[in-house]
């Protein structure tokens, strides 16, 4: 238990960071979405399995609701089985 929650602490810092460096552009890279927002939607998206609420950085709320509107995300997604 205690090695998860230092490993739980040290992700929620590292997601800290993150999350300010998203907090003057829409995506990684700047004004324009590339594979690496694809990759951080999906870490992202995992944060929920250990425990992470993104509604704590809100900057990361706003970013993976942003992401998520993208209409070839949201085929992916349901493709994937992960909406309807």
């Amino acid at each position: 238990d205690s090695v998860k929650a230092a490993t739980v602490a040290k992700l929620a810092k590292r997601i800290g960071w993150v999350a300010e460096q998203l907090d003057t552009k829409p995506y990684v890279l700047g004004e324009q979405f590339s594979v690496a927002d694809a990759y951080l939607f999906t870490i992202l998206n995992w944060c929920r399995g250990v425990g992470l609420d993104l509604n704590d950085w809100p900057v990361l709320a706003a970013y993976q609701k942003r992401v998520a509107a993208r209409p070839a995300v949201r085929e992916a997604m349901r493709v994937e089985g992960l909406v309807r």
